[in-house]
Order: C-alpha cells, then structure tokens, then sequence
C-alpha cells in the first residue's frame, strides 16, 4: 500500500518529551494519500509503552487502555510497510520522526530514516503563513478554520493532512519541490496486517478547564510577543508532568535562542506564566491541595517561592477557614503509606489535631497523600497518582506544620 510516491500524514502520541530518557510512543496515526493529497487509507493504534502512559491530561490515554495493546515492536513491520515509498509528513516533524527513530532501533525493520528528510508542516507553514503569530497545529486549526487538534494521533494526522493541502492549494508550486524529496524505504518488510487496538469511542477530556482557561487568557496579554508566546505554550505543555527532563529544559533554551530571548524576558515570561496559574486557581477563592502542589512544584522548577506568592491569600473568603500547609483545610482527607519518621502516628495527631481526617485508603475524595518518600511505589501511592492526588513527603509536611505553629 506504500510505494506510490504519495504522502503519509503522521502523529504520535507519546509518554513523555523525553526519548533519550525512557518515554515511548503510546499510539500511532497515519493518513496515506496519492501524490495530489487525495485520501487513500488510514490507520492507527494505541501503543503498549511497557511503562505508565504519561500525561493522561495531555493525549486522553488511560493506563487500562494500553494494557492490551500491541508494542511497537508488533506493528513496526507493518507501519514501515505503510510508510514504504511515501514522503512523510508531520507538524514539528523532528519530535514525532525522532521517536520513531528511537522505537525502530528496538526492531529488526531497516529503513532509511536516520537520514531521511521529513516535511514538516510547522516549517512551512511558517514560510507560507508568515501572518501567523503562533504555529502550533491547534493554533493553526483554529486560525485557519481546520478541523480541530484533538490531541488523538489519528485526529492530528487528519488535522495536519487538513493544515498540509491548505498550503499546497495557497502556493501549488510547492509541490513539485517536495515530491523531489526521498521517499521512505524499508528492506525485508512482509507488509502483513498487524494487531491494533484503537481507542475508546468515549469523550476525552484532553485538558482541564484550568489549563484551557490559562491558554485563552496568555495569548491575549498585553506585551507578550509571539516569541513569548510560543516559549509559554511549551513551556505549560514541559510541565504537565510538574517535571522538567533534560531535553525539555534543552528545547526551552532553543525555543529561546530562536527568538532571540534575554534572560530578564524569560525571567519575566516565567512571572507571567506562574501569575496567570495563580489567578486561575485562586478564582474561587480558595486554593485545593492539588492546586497547592502544583503550583509549589512548578513555582520551584520556575525559581518561584509558591509560600511568597500565596502569602497574601491565606485566608478563605469563601468558607471563613485558614489556610494550612499544603493546602489543607479543616475537614479535609488524607491517607498515610510507609514506614515514615515521624511516625504515622504522630503525623495523623498531627493532622487530627487541625481537623483533617486520616482515612486508611485512597479514593477519590482524598486531599494528599502522606508518604515515608515522594517516590513510594506502594500500592497506596499508585492509587494516588491514578487519580492525580498529590503525594507529600512525611517529612516536609510535618516540618510545614511545625512553622504555622511557630508563626
């Protein structure tokens, strides 16, 4: 079905930013076309990583899905079968083609892609759009009235097959210049189908309405250029994970030199980024647990004091109840796993002591968790990140509440 000379729209779905430290590819999509764009077939699969999923919040990927699903390694003969004789396609072609990459290493399959020159839809909508102030392919939909990113590999690659023939039709000359290009080519592929497994037809929420409400908001603030922008936009995406890898924080600093960025307006990019955070999650006058741990660790990965910042909102208008550490409020529940200094049973007087209930299990309703490490792997703290409670380390939290008695 590959060897046309047509295209191939592609996007991935991956764990993480990180290929050189251990994130994978958690699902395929791939739209194939004739030579002048026209639709000849598509295909996609959600991928077993062989580790967590990753940002759920980002891609709509739930860990149950994947856990029947094939690895790379099962569809790899099939997706270069696929690939075979097309020009590829991708929108900021260099993440999606170096996973591939990466996972093509694992396999027996050979191909030519360590060499091969992808298009990228990104760098040329650039070239031929350059009215545009943002370039990122949600931004590029909605500007442009496309189908809508979805964030699902197999939408993404319907939307960049969308953004890719707007571009052909507004500047037709460029085609013969990309079908100059190489093709894909692989050696000893069978082509045979391979299993897939495709996601739940079922609502994804792709983004909490925190992070889509910051989105709305930053592009639209005074002074920001689109330098600024496009460095806040990857930086709130860097940060899903409240981690900053290696290649993350490298691709920041590109991004920066790119636009030729100083270190006062980075500096200042990183208070607007954290200010807006705060407004949204102070809106309703309170600040959740959840909401805490994000912004402390955030605020840290920033060189931001959250404690600084949140001062001044220690009151709840709303309730008429103090504010404790880690955002805790009377009334609130947390759970305690392992063997932790200080003891759980100081830490749950401790608790008790403010009015916070100390549950044996983790559910939906509980505020934090209380863990003898940050990284506990127990049965617990896989729970808690299931559901996205934020784990407190016994130690910080009773140190905290030593200095609001001390205060």
């Amino acid at each position: 079905m590959g060897s046309n000379g047509g295209f191939a729209l592609l996007d991935i779905e991956t764990t993480g930013f990180g290929m050189h430290s251990g994130d994978r590819i958690v699902e395929v999509g791939l739209v194939l076309t004739d030579a002048k764009l026209v639709t000849e077939h598509s295909w996609t699969t959600l991928i077993n990583p062989q580790r967590d999923v990753g940002p759920s919040g980002v891609h709509g990927i739930q860990q149950e899905w994947v856990s029947k699903a094939p690895t790379f390694f099962e569809v790899a003969d099939h997706v270069a079968s696929l690939l075979d004789g097309r020009h590829v396609v991708a929108h900021n072609s260099s993440f999606d083609i170096g996973f591939l990459r990466s996972e093509f290493a694992n396999t027996s399959v050979r191909t030519n892609i360590d060499r091969l020159e992808v298009i990228c839809s990104m760098r040329l909508s650039k070239a031929l759009l350059p009215s545009q102030s943002r370039y990122k392919l949600s931004w590029l939909a909605h500007s442009l009235g496309l189908r809508p990113s979805d964030h699902s590999a197999l939408g993404d690659a319907l939307t960049t097959l969308e953004l890719f023939t707007r571009l052909i039709e507004a500047s037709p000359e460029v085609l013969d210049t990309l079908l100059e290009k190489p093709v894909f080519s692989a050696k000893g592929i069978t082509g045979a189908s391979a299993r897939t497994l495709v996601r739940p037809a079922q609502i994804r929420e792709s983004r909490s309405g925190l992070l889509e409400e910051i989105r709305r908001q930053l592009p639209f603030r005074t002074g920001l250029t689109a330098g600024v922008i496009e460095y806040l936009e990857t930086l709130d995406e860097a940060l899903f994970d409240n981690y900053l890898s290696a290649d993350e924080i490298r691709s920041l600093i590109s991004l920066s030199k790119f636009w030729g960025l100083g270190a006062e307006e980075i500096e200042n990019a990183h208070d607007e980024y954290f200010n807006v955070l705060l407004e949204q999650c102070w809106s309703d006058g309170r600040l959740t647990p959840t909401e805490y741990e994000m912004l402390r660790v955030r605020g840290e990965w920033l060189g931001i004091a959250v404690e600084t910042l949140v001062g001044g909102l220690s009151g709840d208008p709303v309730l008429g109840r103090p504010v404790l550490p880690f955002g805790l409020r009377e009334g609130d529940s947390v759970c305690l796993t392992g063997d932790m200094i200080p003891p759980k049973a100081v830490i749950a007087e401790l608790l008790t002591g403010h009015g916070i209930a100390v549950k044996t299990s983790v559910s939906s309703k509980t505020s934090l968790l209380i863990a003898a490490q940050a990284n506990s792997l127990s049965g617990k703290a896989l729970r808690a990140r299931e559901l996205g409670i934020p784990i407190v380390p016994a130690a910080e939290l009773s140190e905290a509440f030593r200095a609001l008695a001390s205060d």
